[in-house]
């Protein structure tokens, strides 16, 4: 027992699986037969017998404020137990952002509002004993419309003359810049300047499973939210803050989860549920349709870079400059933090002493911009990537020759932070790539010519585990070893297919030193489970796993 100990601090090092009992096994996992066999309880599945069902009334404008809102033929329809409009819920500003309060974007959104900012946007909510009479109550709600301009672009919503989506905010959710170096004078000289400028779309989650949400209130009055939530610590938090309670009176139990991908890393409808729950006192069930889960919860943001690189004519990297800005839509969700991200990649792969960043999102009457799956990578490197091919173009220099010279080493520094490098397998991967794909082969080969042409194509790319580089990151871990000597981890983090409860269960067995089915995951339940900050960042194995393991 005492070599085995040693072996498991952290400050110790292993050269392969067969020191591990569990860790490198193959293991099968947690939640794979709830899956296969169709046991698995998602929010859908969860039933009451005096449960109402909830459907939204969405704003037919981008941009409109409500002048009146008469509800009362919808209240008196048989079977319609509570509608509910701006005049009705809490105003309570609060940010959706899935980062623990204080959060470091806007606070710019209610649980309804008068003004309304995008098409689809809520205009009002019932809760009724079917859907098709909720659906018929929305149809007698009289709603008189003062209709602003819209601004579907940034360069719409940031023109001089353009009204303010939001009071103060001049349409700009959140900007950032920095210089390392002298980024002009590097410019000047250098043998070449390349210029590109690109545009991404926004992309949807289009996860399998709608946004759905049950809630309902315990025998004490507490408020019960049932949701597929990649973040049940931050939804319980913000429900309690929108709502005017005690984070006490509030708890999350994450159902399985059909798809988050980021668009379910904040609360999005969950907490306009519980305000029907508690109009009604009753419990309440919100499953968007697919069109509404398509046009009224979040996407990706779309995204332009215009990018600047000073060359010499050996190919050397004099200074490079990236002018990025990101349509955010009508709320700020996520806000700036994505184009933060950008900005720490923007420093790593391409080291350069001379680097200049400049970021701006932008409020617009569109759908809510918020995290997607690599948090503002994909977009960025599809336009850094392009730009390489375009340098290595201007040197006539072979593409993938040219990132093996530019790229990061093992020993470059990083100008952004004092953090290090401590295993790089770049150059291996880019060595295994070029074999596997026939890259040298295709490139020898004469150019095809005609309408249907075949290519091949190489491009690099970094991406932060965590919230690098700042680290805003907290999990919690609690194990209790029962009478036989197997054991109940309780973990705040959240499986949403990835494999975090198995991950957790096998860090668990190997330290404890037990079989993997011996350790029973709890995870999800905001009553006893400690605080997580979520699953996103791909961050839930590197933090969780720690406080697993302590």
């Amino acid at each position: 027992m005492k070599q085995r100990k040693t072996q498991l601090t952290s400050e110790s090092t292993h050269s392969g699986d067969e020191e591990f009992s569990v860790i490198g096994k193959d293991v099968p996992r947690v939640d794979a037969r709830a899956k296969v066999t169709g046991a698995a309880v998602y929010a859908g599945d969860i039933y009451r017998r005096d449960m109402l069902h909830a459907k939204l009334l969405h704003s037919p404008h981008a941009h409109a404020n409500i002048i009146s809102i008469n509800v009362e033929k919808a209240r008196a329809l048989p079977g319609v137990a509570a509608v509910l409009t701006y005049k009705d819920v809490p105003q309570i500003y609060y940010t959706s952002c899935g980062r623990p309060h204080p959060s470091d974007t806007p606070e710019d959104t209610l649980i309804l509002s008068q003004r309304l900012r995008y098409c689809g946007d809520v205009v009002a909510a019932v809760a009724a004993e079917s859907k098709e009479i909720a659906r018929a109550a929305l149809d007698l709600i009289e709603v008189e419309y003062e209709v602003l301009p819209a601004y579907f672009t940034p360069e719409q919503s940031l023109t001089d003359d353009a009204i303010e989506i939001h009071s103060g905010s001049g349409n700009i959710c959140g900007q950032s810049g920095y210089e390392i170096g002298d980024v002009d004078t590097a410019m000047d000289q250098a043998d070449f300047i390349v210029e590109d400028e690109f545009r991404s779309p926004i992309v949807t989650h289009c996860q399998i499973e709608t946004h759905t949400s049950l809630t309902e209130l315990d025998s004490n009055g507490r408020l019960i939210i049932y949701a597929p939530t990649q973040v049940s610590s931050i939804l319980r938090e913000r429900t309690a803050l929108a709502l005017g309670k005690k984070i006490r009176d509030v708890k999350v139990i994450r159902t399985t989860v059909g798809g988050g991908f980021g668009g379910k890393q904040e609360p999005v409808f969950e907490i306009l549920n519980a305000a029907l729950t508690i109009a009604t006192s009753r419990p309440v069930r919100l499953e968007l349709t697919r069109e509404e889960n398509l046009s009224c919860t979040r996407t990706r943001h779309s995204s332009y870079f215009k990018l600047r690189t000073g060359l010499k004519k050996d190919g050397s990297i004099l200074a490079r400059e990236l002018y990025a800005r990101n349509n955010g839509g009508a709320y700020s969700s996520h806000g700036h933090n994505v184009l933060e991200s950008v900005s720490s990649q923007f420093a790593l792969l391409y080291p350069t002493e001379n680097l200049r960043f400049e970021g701006l999102t932008a409020y617009t009457n569109i759908l809510i911009a918020g995290a997607m799956r690599a948090y503002g990578i994909p977009q960025y490197c599809a336009a850094m990537e392009s730009h390489v091919d375009h340098l290595a173009a201007t040197i006539g220099m072979d593409p993938l020759d040219y990132r093996r010279q530019v790229m990061f080493k093992k020993d470059s520094p990083i100008n952004i932070s004092n953090w290090s490098i401590n295993t790089f397998g770049l150059p291996e991967v880019i060595d295994k790539c070029e074999e596997e794909i026939g890259y040298r082969d295709f490139r020898k080969q004469e150019k095809t010519a005609g309408s249907i042409r075949r290519g091949i194509g190489v491009a690099l790319s970094s991406y932060g585990q965590s919230c690098f580089p700042w680290s805003v990151e907290m999990s919690g871990a609690r194990v209790m070893v029962n009478e036989d000597g197997s054991a109940s981890l309780f973990v705040g983090s959240s499986e949403i297919g990835q494999g975090s409860d198995t991950a957790m269960q096998m860090i668990a067995a190997e330290t404890l030193g037990i079989p993997h089915d011996s350790v029973n995951v709890i995870s999800g339940d905001t009553d006893v489970c400690p605080f997580d900050v979520g699953a996103f960042a791909s961050r839930q194995t590197y933090v969780t796993g720690h406080a697993v393991k302590k």
